[in-house]
């Protein structure tokens, strides 16, 4: 009589597959906690390079390098194969920072696909500098200015019984002068050429930044630098006409406009996402 061959029983399988289960809870966190922490290292390495090869060129040459805003950059001034072997492209997703202080930060959902190079001769990633993230910088934004300068817009409004489509845009502006832009907006991106001012636009409830501290209504004084529109705050690479942005988007009104706009300039590489403003 053949002997029957003994199988596992069912609580022999649970136990087995109990077992894998907790071991792949601590192997995976573990495995993806290690991938988060080589991305940062290497974003890190990499914004380090660059500048350094920044800085060598503008010794040599007296000024930076033609500013580099696309993954697939030209060979521009001999920068690129003569300081800097060759352009670094990043991992996208999350990744993990070691801060000067010792703590680490992790940064989630980044889409940016390049580094780019500003024409202060700075590496960027996701429109931030090296020491941004080593000092735990935030997508989350509190400019207290640009608080300061929605409450007044928002008080006078409500005083004059006005909506934004009746609103005067001189009369506002006049109530933002000297608003100046929070430091830590500017570190973000790298910009050292001095204050910028937040203005807002007659019917369109958005808040843009130019060098311009007055409330005169030239053309030449609204070409911006940020825009902050329905919560979102954006950096203009090569800061142009404000009409001339928005007229790239699409919407019922003038901020939707404008932010479909950016939105789309983000995606070519022109404009960066910065994050959002926290206005309460």
């Amino acid at each position: 009589m053949q002997k029957l061959k003994r199988g596992f029983t069912l609580i022999e399988l649970v136990v087995v597959i109990a077992i894998l289960g907790i071991l792949a809870g601590v192997v995976i966190p573990r495995f993806l906690d290690a991938q988060a922490s080589a991305k940062g290292a290497k974003i890190l390495a990499d914004l380090r390079t660059i500048d350094s090869a920044s800085t060598l060129y503008s010794t040599q040459h007296g000024q930076y390098p033609t500013a580099i805003s696309s993954n697939n950059p030209s060979n521009s001034d001999g920068f690129i194969t003569d300081y800097l072997a060759v352009w670094p492209v990043p991992d996208s997703g999350t990744f993990t920072i070691t801060q000067t202080n010792g703590s680490v930060k992790t940064y989630e959902n980044i889409t940016a696909d390049h580094y780019v190079l500003n024409d202060e001769g700075r590496a960027l990633y996701n429109g931030h500098t090296v020491e941004w993230y080593l000092n735990g910088g935030s997508t989350d934004y509190s400019d207290s200015n640009l608080v300061t300068a929605i409450s007044k817009i928002s008080t006078y409004l409500s005083q004059k019984g006005l909506t934004w489509n009746q609103s005067n845009g001189s009369t506002l502006n006049k109530l933002l002068t000297d608003l100046t832009v929070d430091q830590s907006i500017l570190d973000a991106v790298g910009y050292t050429k001095g204050p910028l001012y937040w203005h807002t636009d007659t019917g369109a409830p958005y808040y843009f930044a130019t060098t311009y501290n007055n409330s005169g209504n030239s053309g030449a004084q609204w070409v911006p630098t940020f825009i902050e529109v329905n919560g979102s705050l954006y950096y203009i690479h090569h800061p142009t006409q404000k009409g001339d942005i928005a007229s790239h988007g699409t919407g019922s009104t003038d901020a939707a406009k404008m932010q479909d706009a950016l939105e789309k300039l983000a995606v070519a590489g022109e404009v960066t996402k910065l994050g959002t403003i926290a206005i309460n």
